[in-house]
C-alpha cells in the first residue's frame, strides 16, 4: 500500500488515482485490441471511444451518487456536526464512490447509447465485459493502495500506514486485494468463453452473477463502516441479492426457451 506514489509541492499523485490511470490504460488498450480482432463484426473508433468516456463518467457519477445516497442517512443523524461547515458536509455526503451505482447507471448509459445509434449490442457486450473486469482489477489494486475499502481485523492480516484511509498499525483483511482477485479471474474466464457463447449477452449475466456473489461474500469480511446496512446486510449486499435474482430468472428462461425451441423442432 501506498497513499501517495509522487509528491512536489502541492502536486500530488496518490497511489488509488495511480492505479485508475493504469487501469484505464490498460481497458482501453484491450478494447482497441479485442475490436480490431472482430473485423468486420467491430465498432467505428468513434462509437468505441464515445462508449469509453461514457463508461467513465457513468462510474464516477452513478457511483458517487449511491454513494451519496447510503451516507445520507448518517449525514441526517449528525447534522448538528456535519452542518457546522459546508466541506464537512461535502466530505461526509460524497466521501465514498459504491460500484454498484457506477454499474447499474452504465449499463442503462451504454444501453440507451447502443439503442440510439443502433449498434451491435452483442458486440459491446463481448468487448465491454471483459474490459470492464479488468479495469475494476486495477481500481481495486488502487484501493488497497490508498487504504478505502479495508477488511475486518484479523491476526495475519496487512497493516497499512500512517496517512492511509485504513486504520493505521491494525492487521486487515485485504478485501481489496481479495475483490482485485475475483475480476482477475473473472477476466481471464470471459476471454477464455466468450467466442464459444451463442449468444453474447450471456457474457454480461455471467458477470453480474458471478460480481455479485463474489461481492455478497466479500461484504462479510470489509471493515469500513460507511456502506449502510438494513436488516443485517449492506447495502451492497441487498443489490447482490437482487441480481442473484434476476440472472437466476435468465437462466431459467434460458432453459424454458430451449426446451420450447426443441418441442418445435420435434413436431
Amino acid at each position: 500500500m501506498c497513499p501517495v506514489i509522487f509528491e512536489y509541492g502541492d502536486f500530488v499523485i496518490s497511489g488509488y488515482w495511480f492505479l485508475i490511470s493504469i487501469g484505464l490504460l490498460a481497458s482501453y488498450l484491450y478494447l482497441v485490441a479485442a475490436n480490431a480482432k472482430l473485423k468486420d463484426r467491430k465498432i467505428a473508433w468513434y462509437h468505441r471511444n464515445n462508449l469509453f468516456a461514457l463508461c467513465m463518467i457513468s462510474i464516477l457519477a452513478g457511483g458517487t451518487l449511491l454513494g451519496f445516497f447510503v451516507n445520507l442517512p448518517g449525514l441526517i443523524r449528525d447534522w448538528d456536526y456535519y452542518s457546522q461547515s459546508f466541506s464537512l458536509i461535502r466530505e461526509k455526503a460524497f466521501s465514498n464512490l459504491v460500484f454498484y451505482g457506477g454499474a447499474i447507471m452504465l449499463i442503462f448509459v451504454l444501453w440507451y447509447y447502443v439503442r440510439h445509434y443502433r449498434l451491435n449490442g452483442e458486440t459491446v457486450i463481448e468487448l465491454f465485459v471483459p474490459a470492464a473486469a479488468l479495469f475494476m482489477t486495477f481500481a481495486r489494486i488502487g484501493c488497497f493502495m490508498g487504504g478505502c475499502c479495508y477488511g475486518i481485523e484479523v491476526s495475519w492480516g496487512v497493516v497499512f500506514p500512517e496517512g492511509s484511509l485504513a486504520p493505521a498499525g491494525v492487521a486487515l483483511f485485504p478485501s481489496q486485494l481479495a475483490e482485485a482477485a475475483g475480476h482477475l479471474l473473472l477476466f481471464f474466464l470471459f476471454l477464455s468463453v466468450k467466442d464459444k457463447l451463442r449468444k453474447k449477452q450471456d457474457l454480461l449475466f455471467l458477470y453480474l452473477g458471478g460480481y455479485a456473489v463474489m461481492r455478497f461474500i466479500l461484504e462479510y469480511f470489509r471493515g469500513d463502516a460507511d456502506r449502510g446496512y438494513w436488516r443485517g446486510l449492506s447495502t451492497s449486499q441487498w443489490i447482490s441479492l437482487l441480481l442473484i435474482l434476476v440472472v437466476v430468472i435468465y437462466i431459467f428462461r434460458n432453459i424454458y426457451a430451449g426446451k420450447a425451441q426443441k418441442a418445435g423442432v420435434r413436431q
